[in-house]
């Protein structure tokens, strides 16, 4: 069974649409707060799946903070995957509906369970999450080291320094690498170049560094 599992809020029925033609599914769950499933757009979907012959699960999520809502999409992803024959589903993420506080909680939520995650609003962008792998599985040690460097805009050479001992030649194709997979922008200020995270890649690094063992 395919499922499509995409968080949603009021005004989002358009984005819930733009995920249902693009990913196929058999079963269509929905992410929202209290109150999601009473609203106008939500009745919208409803409709349309009705007269597919298709019903909605709504899930209404309990969390107030990121790691609260990470782990009850979590439960979701997880829950979806399994059949009651003991197979397992096919699920994907859709995570352009409901607040930006849920959504990248979804993201991060398919970090953790190897979810193939999308961001569909107007046109389809596949995210980068590996089914089943994490972020850690995702990454080389040295584009994970990359990442992690990362947390503020550097100059090359500083980008260079900091992968020591990694030499130039290394650092670059690792900067390279991670440019093509869209984590990283480049750019120019007084004469130097400059690379930074893009929104991508704050999310893995904030993956990465919530996967962390956290120390006492």
């Amino acid at each position: 069974m395919r499922v499509l599992v995409t968080t949603f809020g009021p005004g989002d029925a358009g984005k819930a649409f733009d995920a249902m033609r693009a990913l196929p599914y058999d079963k269509l769950v929905m992410l929202g707060e209290r109150g999601t499933d009473s609203s106008p757009d939500f009745a919208k979907v409803s409709d349309l799946e009705e007269i597919s012959g298709q019903g909605i699960e709504f899930v209404e999520t309990s969390g107030s903070s990121f790691l609260e809502l990470v782990d009850d999409v979590t439960e979701v992803l997880v829950g979806h995957s399994k059949l009651e024959s003991g197979g397992r589903s096919e699920v994907v993420l859709n995570v352009s509906g409901g607040t930006k506080l849920l959504g990248n909680a979804a993201l991060f939520a398919a970090f953790r369970v190897g979810i193939r995650a999308y961001h569909c609003d107007g046109k389809v962008v596949r995210l980068p999450v590996l089914t089943g792998a994490t972020s850690k599985d995702r990454f080389t040690p040295g584009q994970l080291r990359m990442i992690e460097t990362l947390d503020h805009e550097l100059t090359l050479t500083e980008a260079v320094e900091k992968m020591q001992p990694t030499g130039r030649q290394g650092t670059e194709r690792t900067i390279r690498d991670l440019r093509k997979a869209g984590l990283l922008s480049s750019g120019a200020a007084h004469g130097k170049v400059t690379i930074r995270l893009t929104p991508s890649g704050r999310e893995v690094l904030r993956a990465i560094q919530m996967a962390r063992p956290r120390t006492l």
